[in-house]
């Protein structure tokens, strides 16, 4: 073997041993370092919400979340960590109108009607270890946005309405399970 050769593989072995010796491993996108031993409990999220049952959703969204990545979700009495979650606020914001111009009784009436609008939810979440009491991480300030195209049809935008936080639920969820397992 020359000796641009051995430099190359020793240069390879001293990359592979920098990397590995720092602490830094190799693992897929997405996967968490380390598995998350134990059960969990989450009790009903609290909050303000202007749609009913929202709460009711996001628990869902939360449960389901967990318990599709093997996590038995359990009764707080047999649970080794509580999930407090509370909802704290939620705001719309108009982001795309229509605008209409009509005249009535010679006068000129302009006006805008909301067709596109985005949906905000703030929420405070916190893990606590329930044999100690210990708070083992807080966020204050989760947040998560949807979009939300307004229907002319009530019901359709009752529907698409409760689509959207089905889906701001779904990543919320997303998040505080990476929040969970990055800790274990």
């Amino acid at each position: 073997m020359n000796k641009f050769s051995k430099n190359k593989i020793f240069s390879f072995f001293a990359i592979l041993l920098f990397i590995y010796g720092c602490g830094y491993s190799m693992r897929e996108a997405g996967v968490p370092k380390h598995d998350f031993y134990g059960s969990i409990a989450i009790p009903m999220v609290s909050g303000v919400s202007t749609l009913p049952g929202f709460e009711v959703e996001i628990t869902r969204a939360l449960r389901s979340q967990f318990i599709s990545n093997t996590i038995p979700v359990v009764s707080e009495q047999d649970s080794d960590f509580i999930l407090e979650c509370r909802i704290f606020d939620i705001t719309s914001e108009a982001i795309a109108y229509n605008i209409e111009s009509r005249i009535i009784n010679n006068h000129s009436s302009t006006w805008r009607t909301t067709r596109i609008e985005k949906i905000i939810l703030h929420m405070d979440a916190k893990l606590i270890e329930r044999s100690t009491g210990r708070v083992v991480w807080h966020r204050k300030d989760l947040h998560n946005e949807g979009s939300l195209g307004i229907q002319p049809d009530p019901l359709r935008h009752r529907d698409a309405e409760r689509s959207t936080y089905r889906a701001i639920a779904d990543d919320l969820a997303e998040q505080i399970y990476a929040l969970t397992v990055e800790r274990f």
